[in-house]
């Protein structure tokens, strides 16, 4: 529950080495690579008997070819995930056995695949296109299906041109006697019908005549129509297209049925995919390695806890190789890891969505557990609603096998729904007050008279306890550093100011000696913040007035404590809005026959509407007060994430149980 102790970390050994040393940082996940200033160093990157570069390019050239053919099986067969799945990070499960053959097959089965599929591809493409073509075809011949006679039959009269014309309909209809009026003894025209988009017509011109028909046409927004199979009856040409769209459809049916099993290889394109990743990803990395002619140098970061099993890997693979560690020195820029476990686990999410703190200062992810727990719960503020919660988050933790935030966010909102069922029970909340007749709150009602002074004055007081103790965990720090009297002087002399204030306001309430004691406590956190807030100023006015001009932040501190009262609005209208729609489901209850089945709908629809808005709510209002009002008073963020070169996986989850 800290944040993990680095170590610097160099690795030297023989060129012939480097590939093994490479596998096993990968494997290990443990040792963050630092690249070299080279110029500085004045060496060359690791030159294996592989190039390099070659060797990153021979490996992306299959991470391209497995991308186009998961690409071509979501094409035909998309995969099914559930939306949390896809929210909290999806990983398709394979067993280590099955996942070792297909790596083991490796290339071979790479290239076998990628021709599979693109063969499959050409072939669904081309009949494609041959249907796309036959349908045109027989869009354009549909309005001369009459024609009774082939378009090429006149061809073979001298003195007559048969012209094909169409017009849109949106232009302005002009009758033909009209439109040819100037050539009507050498023209001879008909009808052939209309669709959605355009008339057509068949002029017969005498070849003298045809140019000046063909301009009288297009002057009336008539266009020259281009017939396919001119050789066959229009009539004939579409039954026969008609037989060869059946046969196409046919055919492309049994090549998308092809298509379809060949979806079955999914597991071995994400095997293989995330292989090449990886084999890449260790090429990538081993070029930033120093080298001389014969030996290799490597430096970075690893976590003081895996030195031990790293070392023992090394000297089981790379015997030849060393493995050598310094402790940081002050001006380096040492990255941050965060180690919590057992019931702190889940809390650091909330920690890490603000980012990571400085190495050597606090992990605030055990100390804002409790707080974020209790203020989860009372944001939600019903049992049933917390029972709901807690079952879907365990159901989908084991349905959905997540890993890192994904794992954090579920194990969160597990414990999340815990926290809502303790404060329902305390509260009487159970589907807002549908039970209320018959089981009684524990602690409080807040609908009761006095219901919500309580709430509001609980909500006042987490706020000034949670505050006092951040400043109470920065004093610590102080001390912990050796500044003694920065603890007495900024947290101190706070702390007694802010509980001397407190008993002033509502000590009365407890006795008047309460009242006297805070007064006291005040004046003398007031004069101690005087006398020590301006002690690095350069002379006795300035000490003075910037001391003076400190005791403004109090009203800093009273804005913090303010802003918990937003845990009793969250709870409250939690409540209502719980309470109105049993109000609503009741009121259906008089509807003859189906009065009870309108209840049962608004209740759970209702009230799953309301348990997914609060859910929401609750986990950020809760988060907001730990980032705002608890760790301004003593977090110091801006660490450097620590991320080891290690395996990554984009598609598959290796089940090493499920190999057994």
């Amino acid at each position: 529950m800290a944040i993990a102790e680095m170590l610097k970390v160099a690795i030297v050994g023989f060129k012939d080495d480097a590939e093994r040393v490479t596998d096993i940082m990968q494997k290990c996940g443990a040792v963050q690579v630092e690249s070299f200033q080279y110029e500085s160093l004045g060496s060359g990157r690791l030159d294996r008997t592989v190039d390099i570069q070659s060797g990153i390019a021979h490996y992306e050239s299959f991470i391209q070819d497995m991308k186009y053919v998961l690409d071509f099986m979501d094409k035909h067969k998309e995969l099914k995930k559930s939306f949390m799945a896809s929210f909290i990070g999806w990983h398709y499960r394979i067993g280590e056995k099955e996942y070792g053959k297909y790596v083991d097959e490796g290339e071979a089965l790479a290239l076998r695949l990628t021709e599979e599929a693109r063969n499959l591809d050409t072939a669904i493409a081309s009949v494609n296109e041959r249907i796309m073509g036959a349908s045109h075809d027989i869009e354009l011949l549909a309005p001369w299906k009459d024609l009774g006679i082939a378009p090429s039959s006149y061809s073979g009269v001298r003195s007559v041109d048969a012209l094909f014309f169409s017009k849109e309909k949106s232009r302005r209809e002009v009758p033909l006697s009209e439109v040819l009026e100037d050539v009507k003894t050498s023209a001879a025209w008909q009808d052939m019908g209309f669709d959605e988009r355009c008339t057509y017509c068949l002029v017969l011109a005498e070849k003298s005549s045809s140019q000046a028909v063909s301009e009288a046409m297009a002057t009336a927004g008539y266009a020259l129509a281009e017939l396919p199979w001119a050789e066959e009856r229009p009539d004939e040409a579409i039954a026969r297209l008609n037989e060869e769209l059946s046969r196409l459809n046919g055919e492309l049916a049994v090549l998308v049925k092809k298509a379809v099993s060949f979806c079955d290889n999914r597991a071995a394109a994400f095997s293989l995919f995330d292989h090449f990743s990886n084999k890449k990803s260790q090429h990538e990395t081993a070029s930033g390695f120093m080298a001389s002619g014969t030996a290799f140098l490597l430096e970075g970061w690893i976590r003081k806890d895996r030195l031990a099993p790293f070392e023992k890997a090394v000297k089981a693979e790379a015997p030849k190789a060393a493995v050598m560690t310094r402790q940081p020195a002050e001006d380096e820029d040492v990255p941050v890891d965060l180690i919590n476990k057992g019931v702190f686990f889940p809390f650091e999410a909330v920690t890490r969505i603000m980012g990571l703190p400085r190495q050597g200062s606090i992990d605030p992810t055990p100390l804002l557990a409790v707080f974020f727990f209790i203020y989860f719960g009372t944001c939600m503020g019903d049992a049933i609603y917390g029972v709901i919660l807690t079952l879907a988050s365990l159901y989908m933790m084991k349905k959905i096998k997540t890993a890192g935030m994904g794992t954090m966010l579920l194990q969160l909102m597990t414990a999340g729904g815990i926290a809502t069922i303790i404060f329902g029970i305390l509260t009487g909340g159970y589907f807002g007050d549908l039970f209320s007749r018959w089981i009684k709150p524990l602690w409080f009602d807040p609908m009761s008279e006095n219901g919500p002074l309580i709430f509001l004055g609980y909500a006042f007081a987490m706020g000034a306890f949670q505050v006092l103790f951040g400043m109470g965990i920065k004093a610590w720090d102080n001390v912990r550093n050796g500044k003694w009297l920065s603890a007495i002087y900024d947290q101190g002399f706070w702390v007694v100011l802010l509980l001397g204030v407190g008993l002033l306001i509502g000590g009365g309430a407890l006795g008047e000696i309460y009242s006297k004691v805070g007064k006291y406590m005040a004046i003398a956190g007031a004069i101690g913040l005087v006398l020590t807030q301006g002690r690095h100023q350069p002379n006795l006015i300035l000490k003075l007035g910037s001391g003076i001009v400190s005791l403004y932040n109090i009203t800093t501190f009273m804005s913090d404590i303010v802003s918990y009262s937003r845990l009793f609005g969250l709870g409250f209208t939690s409540i209502v809005i719980g309470i109105v729609i049993n109000y609503m489901a009741k009121m259906l209850l008089g509807v003859p026959v189906v009065g009870y089945l309108l209840f049962l709908v608004v209740l759970v629809f209702g009230h799953m509407f309301n348990l997914l808005i609060n859910v929401t709510s609750a986990f950020i209002h809760s988060a907001r007060l730990q980032y705002v009002e608890f760790f301004g008073k003593f977090a110091d963020f801006g660490g450097t994430k620590f991320e080891p070169f290690r395996v990554f996986n984009k598609y598959v989850d290796i089940d090493i149980e499920e190999a057994k």
